[in-house]
Order: C-alpha cells, then sequence, then structure tokens
C-alpha cells in the first residue's frame, strides 16, 4: 500500500522549514509587539468539549473533527480550534463563571468602539455569532457565564432610550432562543458610573424598568445589574432583581462581610463579578466573600482587559488562582 499525507495536510520538508521559520516568526514578532504572550492547551481534549461546546450542528463538529477512543473507551478529539480548551484551562483552576459584554470593556484607552447593538437596538449578528460560541464553550465546561447589555462609554452608540429598550428586550430574547441555561444577565456594568449617558442606564428606578423589560421577554432569564466597586446597591436595583450583583473594587478586604450582610435582607443570592485587587490580597477578598456567603470574582484589569489582553489561566495570578481552586474544591458534605 502507497501512504500518503492526508488530504489536507503536507509535509514541511527540510528545504522548506527555513520559510515555515520565517512565517510562524513573523506571525509571533507582530503579537509580541503588542504585548500578547502564548498559551498551549492540550493538543487533544474530551470529545464533549468541542461538540457541545462549539456547537454540535456546526460544521467544525460534523467536518473538521477527529476523534477516536482510547483505551480506556474515553473519547478524544484532536483540537480543533482554542476556546474551548482555554475556557476548560480556567476551570479546571476554580474559576466557575466569566462575564462577557455586548458593549466590551474598558482596553486601556478611550474611545474605542465595541458594541454588538446597531444605533437603534438591534443585535449585530456576527457580534452575537462569537459571544454564543463563548457561551456554548462556557457550558460544555460546566461553568456560567454573565452576559452584559451595556457598559459605560458604550452606551452613547444607542441613539435614545428606546433604543437602549430594545436593545435589553432583543438581548433577553436572543437568550431565549437560542436555549442557553447557563447565561444570566447584566443590565448594565456598574449603571452608577458617569460614564453613562442615558438616563434608564444610570439611576436606579430606570435599571429596575430595564430589569422588568427583560424578565417580560424572557421568563426565567435571571437578571439583574451591578452597582459600582463599594459593595453597595440601590433599594430599588435589589428589589428587582433576581440576585444582587456588586463589585469589590474599592472596598477593603476588611469590610466585605459587612457589605454582604447589609444586603442580606433582601434574601436573594449576592453575587460579586469584579474584584481588582491582585496576589495575596485577592485571595484573601475570595476568602472572606465566600465565608460571609457571596460569591467573588476576579478582574485582573490590567492583564484580561487591558490592550493587550492576556489570558495565561492560572498564570495570570498564581495566588489568587491557587486559593481559587482550594475554595471551589469537592469537600465532605458540601456539594
Amino acid at each position: 500500500m502507497l501512504y500518503q499525507a492526508p488530504t489536507g495536510t503536507q509535509d514541511i520538508l527540510p528545504e522548506d522549514q527555513p520559510y515555515w521559520r520565517y512565517v510562524v516568526g513573523g506571525m509571533r514578532r507582530v503579537a509580541e509587539s503588542y504585548g500578547f504572550e502564548e498559551i498551549d492547551v492540550p493538543i487533544f481534549e474530551a470529545t464533549a468539549l468541542f461538540a457541545r461546546g462549539i456547537g454540535e450542528g456546526t460544521d467544525i463538529v460534523e467536518k473538521e473533527m477527529y476523534t477516536f477512543e482510547d483505551r480506556g473507551g474515553r473519547s478524544l478529539t484532536l483540537r480543533p480550534e482554542f476556546t474551548a480548551g482555554v475556557m476548560r484551562a480556567y476551570v479546571e483552576h476554580g474559576m466557575r463563571a466569566f462575564t462577557i459584554s455586548l458593549q466590551g470593556g474598558m482596553p486601556g484607552y478611550e474611545g474605542a468602539i465595541n458594541s454588538a447593538f446597531t444605533p437603534d437596538g438591534e443585535l449585530r449578528p456576527s457580534y452575537m455569532q462569537r459571544a454564543a460560541r463563548v457561551i456554548r464553550a462556557a457550558d460544555r465546561a460546566s461553568a456560567a457565564i454573565i452576559l452584559c447589555c451595556c457598559y459605560q462609554r458604550q452606551d452613547q452608540i444607542l441613539k435614545d432610550a428606546q433604543a437602549v429598550r430594545r436593545a435589553v428586550v432583543a438581548t433577553a430574547q436572543w437568550v431565549r432562543d437560542n436555549g442557553f441555561a447557563n447565561v444570566l444577565l447584566e443590565i448594565a456594568n456598574e449603571y452608577p458610573h458617569g460614564g453613562f449617558d442615558h438616563k434608564v442606564l444610570k439611576t436606579a428606578d430606570g435599571i429596575a424598568e430595564l430589569i422588568g423589560l427583560a424578565r417580560d421577554a424572557a421568563p426565567g432569564l435571571l437578571v439583574s445589574a451591578s452597582g459600582i466597586g463599594d459593595g453597595r446597591c440601590h433599594r430599588a436595583v435589589c428589589e428587582a432583581a433576581d440576585f444582587i450583583l456588586i463589585h469589590f473594587n474599592g472596598t477593603p478586604v476588611e469590610q466585605i462581610a459587612s457589605r454582604v450582610k447589609a444586603l442580606r435582607r433582601y434574601d436573594k443570592a449576592i453575587v460579586c463579578n469584579e474584584d481588582d485587587k491582585p496576589g495575596r490580597q485577592g485571595a484573601r477578598a475570595a476568602e472572606a466573600s465566600v465565608a460571609a456567603g457571596c460569591s467573588w470574582g476576579l478582574m485582573l484589569s490590567k492583564v484580561n482587559q487591558y490592550v493587550p489582553f492576556e489570558f495565561k489561566g492560572r498564570r495570570d495570578d498564581p495566588v489568587i488562582y491557587a486559593k481559587l481552586r482550594e475554595l471551589t474544591a469537592p469537600r465532605p458534605g458540601r456539594n
């Protein structure tokens, strides 16, 4: 039998290696010039991570995946892309949810434009396709997604309050229509922030109205909005929301327990999805939050949020990820 390289592949012979190294080296130099660093995940993963993480009906799953069983009967697949594997690497080390925003985030410079919405509040299909890919990858990795609609410095893209309302309703309906069961909706990131222009987004009553619109558009979807970094939230928002969403950026570790205690009167789950304390301070904050009965979310702004957006798994902050893994490890009597 005459063996040949499989269709779609080719050998890179010794005489071709200089050209190959030139191309790869050029790509590496350009990436490094913007501050990017490499992350390598295993060349193969559990098949289920890709089949549902990417989407079972996609061309990648149906046409581009090489799947096999190992000697132990496990179904494994050669890695067709990186998203699902990178997300698995974070979940393995204690991360249980990710916040993604339909209006991006603050990338470390003013003037950035990043929005899933048209000025009229309609959804941009290409943007939502990317969001769906991340949501499915998180679902397969047993992680939740807090999906944020509006972000400060970006709400100006929406032309008026009615466009904001349309955007919120459209997002909730999109989650409903796609059947995403691992998504919680965040109407606005830090709604008291001065970077918002539209009154409906920067007042407690306006946020409460938008929470109601989202809930009506997608019954069963859990909806909230995050306060500023002081660990507090206005009464109108707390009463309207399905869960209380807070940030601890500006909250000393010693005050975390009292902030959580003050919000317990609403008898709702309390979620902190943003704290920028690094290293030992961050680990202490995570421990204090969990001890108080509140989740804790890490925001390494200079690593994950600002250009050049580095994602290195637990190496983002080894001290914090060691603590997260400890806090989320199974223990007797705790699920």
